[in-house]
């Protein structure tokens, strides 16, 4: 065989698993829908006090705005997997449907830290610190490891 048909082979092999590792890493984290204040009862219960009902509210203010997009999000992945189950599948539409996904979820995140930006601005340095470790405990309980490690 010719050296550039062997090397066709290969690069298209190489192409194939990286594409099927995609979609493997993309399906081994499944989708959970989230409802309002998902995470808020372990942060806001960090909060002290005279602080925890604006915090709710702000929070509560940024869910109502990802509502929508929670909606769309769910819809965005449904049309990605009936993307991958199309016949023929079209690699170029699946692909651009995935950076649908995660253009969705990062406006839902960019919603969500634009309201504890907010809180935290009025929080004294003790208090965010205090918050910053809810967050973090929440990010564990809900199975998203933090790549961040603070010290004990």
């Amino acid at each position: 065989m010719k050296s550039s048909f062997k090397a066709f082979i290969v690069i298209s092999v190489l192409l194939n698993v990286l594409m099927a590792a995609m979609i493997a890493g993309h399906f081994a984290r499944p989708y959970v829908e989230v409802t309002t204040n998902h995470y808020m009862p372990e942060v806001v219960a960090t909060i002290p006090e005279d602080n925890r009902a604006n915090f709710a509210a702000a929070i509560t203010g940024s869910e109502e705005k990802n509502k929508v997009l929670r909606e769309n999000l769910k819809n965005a992945y449904r049309k990605a997997t009936d993307l991958l189950e199309a016949q023929p599948f079209d690699s170029k539409a699946y692909l651009l449907q995935l950076e649908a996904v995660h253009d969705l979820s990062g406006r839902i995140l960019r919603n969500t830290a634009e309201a504890v930006v907010g809180m935290a601005e009025k929080l004294p340095p003790d208090e965010r610190t205090i918050m910053a470790e809810g967050i973090l405990k929440h990010r564990e309980l809900m199975h998203h490891p933090c790549p961040v490690e603070k010290p004990l």
